[in-house]
């Protein structure tokens, strides 16, 4: 949607440039008397001079809204049963169907991340939202403590981080039990 605005506002921008430049060049024309004589190539150099001008204004435009930035999806709900929690997360397209991903506990910008677990996309619901079920939790005991407390409130949806990669000590946990 805001590609959709951005296009249609470079657009604009490009009009309206375009309408101002042929404005000047309609007034300079007016100003001069019409039995005044004017070189051909001038007026060639002029409007040249203007075209290039809406090209480089509309690759300026072009450029800047190119630019993307990395934000991970935040978590939407938390659903935790006896044996198992699943995070849904906001839709995205950095996760798809079967791909794993490491979830991470941060209380807040300043503390330190805590790998909670390894989980996996086992579903994508109607909505678009991927549905991330915790597969494997670290031997470590905060982890273990953090999986036994995590609740469905703000302040632990705002705190956990899903990351689409796979963390290294998770990683060689999952391959030496194999």
């Amino acid at each position: 949607m805001t590609k959709k605005i951005l296009h249609q506002l470079n657009n604009a921008v490009l009009g309206g440039v375009s309408a101002l430049i042929f404005f000047i060049l309609g007034f300079i024309w007016w100003v001069f008397d019409a039995s005044t004589l004017v070189p051909i190539w001038i007026l060639s150099l002029a409007i040249i001079i203007c075209y290039l001008v809406c090209i480089v204004i509309y690759g300026v435009c072009s450029i800047k809204g190119e630019t993307t930035l990395y934000r991970l999806p935040e978590v939407r709900n938390i659903i935790k049963t006896d044996d198992r929690c699943i995070f849904i997360v906001e839709k995205n397209d950095l996760f798809t169907q079967g791909s794993y991903a490491t979830i991470c506990f941060q209380d807040n910008d300043d503390s330190l991340e805590t790998v909670v677990g390894l989980g996996y996309v086992e579903a994508v619901n109607s909505a678009g939202c991927p549905q991330i079920a915790v597969d494997r939790v670290p031997r470590s005991e905060a982890a273990l403590k953090i999986l036994r407390e995590i609740e469905n409130t703000r302040s632990c949806r705002t705190s956990i981080k899903i990351k689409p990669c796979i963390h290294k000590t998770l990683f060689e946990e999952a391959s030496s039990n194999e």
